[in-house]
């Protein structure tokens, strides 16, 4: 059943990305479950149109214009959200664009947070998904990682203190990041620097404890 609702899933989404335009789509003969209460509602017909559910039922009209995937007494759920990936991270992930982007949709994730990697690239890979152009999940990015003086990852920023600190927070806020992603050898006066000024510059600021921190002091 997992497999066949992945399948399903990945051939609704190629067939938006081969029409590369919003689509009405119409999924017949579906199970919905209710992710709240747990119930099932079986052999519903579940309308999209321009990216948004426009209705769901036994009897539902269909637009002429959409396009009909027959679910075959499969399973819908709302899209999940991967709230810790590396989409993108140097060499350590090759093929990011053509091979885990659609493996995230066909996984039924439609939604991601990817916590470290080259903010540029996976900015387009946004901007490529959004426009229509790429199979790929809803991105929140945190671009390179701020670790310590010798990183150990690909996509880091080394910190070797309180100024290089601040002047990561500046320059990855100002390159358009989401949040800012902390790694585990970030000195301590760097850590409190930066956690300082992304709260100045009003962005989140998540990831590891460092090393040098206490974690009581983390959540203060």
């Amino acid at each position: 059943m997992v497999r066949f609702v992945a399948s399903l899933l990945l051939n609704c989404a190629l067939a938006a990305f081969a029409q590369n335009a919003p689509l009405s789509l119409a999924l017949t003969h579906a199970n919905v479950v209710d992710t709240r209460s747990g119930a099932i509602q079986q052999n519903l017909t579940v309308v999209v149109d321009a990216g948004r559910i426009a209705g769901m039922g036994k009897h539902l009209k269909i637009p002429a214009h959409a396009l009909v995937v027959d679910a075959k007494n499969g399973y819908l759920i709302p899209g999940l959200w991967d709230m810790h990936v590396h989409t993108n991270f140097g060499d350590w992930l090759p093929g990011g664009r053509e091979i885990i982007l659609p493996l995230f949709v066909a996984n039924g994730v439609t939604g991601v947070r990817d916590m470290g990697g080259d903010l540029k690239l996976l900015q387009q890979w946004r901007a490529q998904s959004e426009a229509g152009r790429q199979i790929g999940p809803r991105m929140v990015i945190s671009g390179p990682m701020l670790d310590g003086p010798e990183p150990r990852f690909p996509a880091s920023v080394p910190i070797r203190g309180s100024d290089d600190a601040r002047r990561a927070v500046d320059d990855l806020e100002a390159e358009g990041a989401d949040f800012i992603k902390i790694q585990s050898l970030i000195p301590r006066d760097g850590y409190f620097a930066a956690a300082a000024e992304a709260r100045r510059r009003t962005i989140s600021f998540v990831g590891h404890v460092p090393d040098a921190v206490r974690a009581s002091e983390a959540a203060a």
